[in-house]
């Protein structure tokens, strides 16, 4: 089951502006001073959708998949130790895992899911052991 990032009133913030200052740019008589302002916006919002599309956590038999742009982290079930949610932004969860030893390894996952109840849920079901603090 993939769960994808929030879009967010953010990211159509991004993409409305962007839209408006291209047609801005491309109807107004001050072409040259608006056109760096607009090639921003349209960078920002470009990057608002390549976040949706590329920024994911999977939920496997056999492990918790993060997918973050090119970057990939894969956490046995059995390492999950506590779900949580951030203390600076309660719309984030934090999944903290540690691995022990021959090849020991401390982390946490940062995640903000479009269905975050579907994905507590699914987290609940795969990784009992774990401490549920949401």
């Amino acid at each position: 089951m993939k769960f994808r990032t929030k879009f967010g009133a953010l990211g159509y913030c991004w993409v409305g502006f962007a839209c408006l200052m291209g047609v801005l740019w491309l109807s107004g008589p001050h072409k040259s001073y608006s056109g760096m302002f607009a090639f921003t916006c349209v960078l920002m919002a470009s990057q608002q959708i390549l976040n949706h599309f590329f920024i994911y956590w999977e939920v496997r038999d056999d492990h918790l998949l993060e997918r973050r742009l090119w970057n990939a982290r894969e956490v046995a079930w059995n390492e999950v130790t506590h779900v949580g949610n951030r203390e600076r932004n309660p719309d984030y969860l934090v999944v903290d895992h540690v691995r022990m030893a021959p090849l020991s390894e401390r982390g946490s996952i940062l995640a903000n899911p479009e269905d975050r109840s579907e994905f507590i849920h699914a987290l609940h079901r795969r990784a009992p052991q774990a401490i549920f603090d949401v």
